[in-house]
This record gives structure tokens, sequence and C-alpha cells, in this order.
């Protein structure tokens, strides 16, 4: 009974938690980190500011865990995305596409994130900081495994594959910054094509 009560309990908070998440980033989204107010995260939420305090300490520990849920889920369409791909050039064109997909699916939120808030993310004495950085590994971890393939087969260049994970990433980062800020319509992964293409053209063996 006790662990069924636990597990009850367990399930509510969790409920709870992503209710004030999906409620933060609607929030952020629209008004930017510095004007948002935990009153406007409860009010979108539809609880009282009393009741955030209990999971999160202040308004940057929400955003840290809406940008860390967001790597999470990330990191795991990737990784299945790529599952059972052979060639690491397909694999590298999924990955890309993937990470192209989800900045679509919530550009609002990808725009605070990479205008507002680089500082806050990597401040690696902060707990949450940490955690986004091991995050962040991973991620490149996973690029510039591939790359190295890559470069292994013959088909890319020999050069340090984080070095290259992080060429090819400012150019989505850079894209993606464009899209945004021109508003310009259309998915962009749309643009992942060409971005791969003048990637692998200046990266020929």
């Amino acid at each position: 009974m006790e662990k069924k009560l636990q597990d009850k309990k367990e399930l509510i908070q969790q409920f709870r938690t992503e209710g004030i998440l999906d409620a933060a980033r609607s929030v952020i989204s629209k008004r930017g980190l510095d004007k948002a107010t935990m009153e406007q995260v409860a009010d979108e939420a539809g609880i009282s500011k009393a009741t955030i305090y209990l999971y999160f300490k202040n308004k940057e520990e929400l955003y840290y865990r809406c940008v860390v849920d967001g790597m999470d889920e990330l990191l795991s369409a990737m990784e299945k995305a790529a599952a059972g791909i052979a060639d690491p050039l397909e694999r590298l064109k999924r990955l890309m596409l993937t990470q192209m997909e989800f900045i679509d699916a919530d550009r609002d939120f990808f725009k605070v994130y990479i205008i507002e808030s680089r500082d806050l993310l990597f401040d690696k004495t902060s707990e949450c900081g940490r955690e986004f950085a091991k995050r962040h590994d991973r991620l490149v971890r996973i690029m510039s495994g591939c790359i190295r393939e890559c470069m292994e087969n013959g088909g890319l260049r020999k050069m340090d594959p984080i070095k290259a994970h992080y060429l090819l990433f400012s150019m989505m980062r850079g894209m993606a910054m464009f899209s945004i800020m021109s508003g310009k319509d259309g998915p962009l992964s749309s643009e992942a094509a060409v971005i791969l293409d003048i990637f692998l053209n200046g990266m020929k063996a």
C-alpha cells in the first residue's frame, strides 16, 4: 500500500511539473526570459505562484529545466533516428535533420535560447549549468563520432572531428537564426540539404 501511495505521489508530481514546464516554455517564448515572470507562468498553468515554488526555487531554475528537458528529448530523438543506419554519411544527414526538425517544432523558445541565455547555460558553477554541459557534451560526442566515421571511410578530409562538428553546428545555428529573425516561412528542415551540401563540399577528402 505504501509503495502504491508513493507511486501515485510521484505521478502527481511529474504531472504537475510537466504542466509548469509547458506553461514556462509558452510564457518565455512569448515574452523573453527577462520579461517573463513567475506570476505569468502560474496564470498560464492555472495554479498559484506558491505552488510553482514547491518545485522550482526561481525563474532561472525553471528555465534551466525547460532547456535540459528539451535537450533530453532532442538527444533521445537523435539516437532513435540514427539507430540501425550503417552508412555514417546517411546517419549524419538523419542526425542533422532531426536537430532542425526539433528547432522547427518550437522556434520561439529556440529564439530565447540562442539570444538570451548563453551565459546562464554555460555557467558550470551552478548545478543546472553542469547538467546542461553533460547533455551538450553528449550531443557533441554523437555528432563528432559520426563525422569521425565519415573521415575514416575516406569521405571527409582528416581534421579534429569535434572542430568539424562545431563548423556544421554553426552553419545550422546560423540558418536557424536567419530563418527565425527574418520571419521566413517554411520549415527550417527544408534547408538541411543545402547546409549539408556546403559542409560536405568544403570537407571533401
